[in-house]
């Protein structure tokens, strides 16, 4: 027993000794991603026309609910992008070609909302989740949702429009239905060079 206590003793006294109060050791910061307040900012070397999504959550006890719900709601936040790229382009279409549509402003409204949704969600099967951040000290969960509009997504995206422009043929003169849709191919080249343009890319 006397030679633990001299033991511990001898111990104590080299700790006072080279140091005396034990050093504090601070975790070192945690650095948040540009994206989380950029979007698709954070990117402008992106090569290819790029669309990302932020979503944002408030952290649940259950992590998969929190992961889940984050990454819908960055998917959700393309979809919306889309939506709103693509009821621009239909209106300045519609526009150009007046004789191709009615002139009925409710029709051509709920065509252009079809037009944006089918293409939207066909969009969303190209989007993927590629990257997520926890802020442990806001409780807040963040995932960024990605889609790279290549050539093969374009050509999915023409074919869904012209497929909603078919569904809603009741806002279409029929007999140039066809004529119409071969302008608009054009229309969704035009497009995609403004969206290029935006992002930097040659």
């Amino acid at each position: 027993m006397k030679r633990i206590n001299w033991l511990y003793a001898s111990l104590l006294a080299f700790a006072v000794g080279c140091g005396g109060a034990p050093v504090k050791v601070e975790a070192p910061k945690v650095v948040k991603p540009d994206w989380i307040m950029k979007g698709n900012g954070a990117f402008p070397g992106d090569a290819g026309t790029v669309i990302y999504g932020v979503g944002v959550v408030s952290m649940d006890p259950n992590p998969a609910l929190t992961r889940k719900a984050a990454d819908n709601r960055a998917r959700q936040e393309v979809a919306e992008t889309m939506k709103t790229e693509v009821a621009s382009m239909m209106k300045d279409f519609m526009e150009s070609h007046k004789d191709y549509f009615q002139p009925d402003a409710a029709g051509s409204d709920e065509l252009i909302s079809a037009v944006s949704k089918s293409v939207s969600q066909a969009v969303l099967i190209n989007c993927k989740i590629v990257d997520r951040f926890e802020d442990a000290e806001a409780n807040t969960f963040y995932a960024l949702a990605r889609i790279d509009m290549n050539s093969n997504v374009y050509d999915q995206y023409k074919e869904n429009v012209k497929k909603a422009i078919r569904e809603q043929h009741r806002a279409v003169v029929k007999e140039r239905a066809d004529e119409a849709l071969g302008s608009l191919d054009a229309e969704i080249e035009k497009q995609r060079s403004r969206e290029k343009e935006i992002l930097g890319v040659k």
